[in-house]
């Protein structure tokens, strides 16, 4: 919810590149809740590691996204050599 607030806020000021990002993110967000629910569809993944496992395990694929996908938008930053 905070990232599509966001992306929505960025919209209305017409910030179209953080708008992308913040939708980006979003959508980051949002895949790893629906990966986990399919994943849900094969009890041998998840069953045998309990609940609370399996609930850090869904926060850590969300961190874990979050992570790569601002990697990725901020890779070209982090890649360049400044002098």
């Amino acid at each position: 919810m905070i990232c599509t607030t966001a992306a929505l806020i960025t919209a209305r000021n017409r910030q179209i590149t953080q708008h992308r990002q913040w939708m980006t993110r979003s959508y980051a967000v949002t895949f790893t809740f629906v990966s986990s629910r399919v994943l849900n569809l094969w009890p041998r993944y998840w069953s045998h590691l309990g609940d609370v496992l399996s609930a850090v395990g869904v926060i850590a694929f969300t961190l874990a996204s979050l992570l790569i996908v601002d990697l990725g938008i901020n890779w070209r930053e982090l890649t360049t050599r400044r002098n």
